[in-house]
């Protein structure tokens, strides 16, 4: 077992890949779901449109910064780790190139997550109502 392919259940059963896959579909949705609700609970009171109050626009910014995470969390997971696991069987250069690829994609992912955090303790500080 490696940090970087998983448990060898995971590398060779379909069924226990395929419920992970299940998984973390539905936290990504339940995600969403949670976020909406808050948002209409937050936004109930409010007359003015969204976009127009600091508060919408903070809450825009997280959702593009929340979404770049999430397309770059998803390109590692089909694209890069699978590059990855198949460069281990490969000459040490593959893999050095495989691996640098790799945490390139990693820091440009945390950095999203960090953008989403200093963005949420803003949105924690802000109140959703005009004035």
């Amino acid at each position: 077992m490696t940090a970087v392919t998983g448990s060898y259940e995971m590398q060779h059963d379909p069924t226990a890949r395929g419920f992970n896959n299940f998984g973390l579909g539905l936290k990504y949705l339940l995600y969403v779901v949670t976020g909406l609700y808050n948002t209409t609970q937050d936004m109930a009171h409010l007359g003015a449109p969204l976009p127009s109050v600091l508060y919408g626009q903070m809450l825009a910014l997280k959702l593009a910064f929340v979404t770049l995470a999430v397309l770059l969390g998803g390109s590692n997971r089909l694209i890069y780790l699978p590059r990855l696991e198949s460069a281990m069987t490969g000459d040490g250069a593959v893999l050095l190139h495989a691996q640098r690829g790799f945490d390139r994609l990693l820091a440009g992912d945390a950095l999203a997550m960090v953008a989403v955090l200093m963005v949420a303790a803003v949105l924690g500080h802000t109140s959703p109502v005009r004035g």
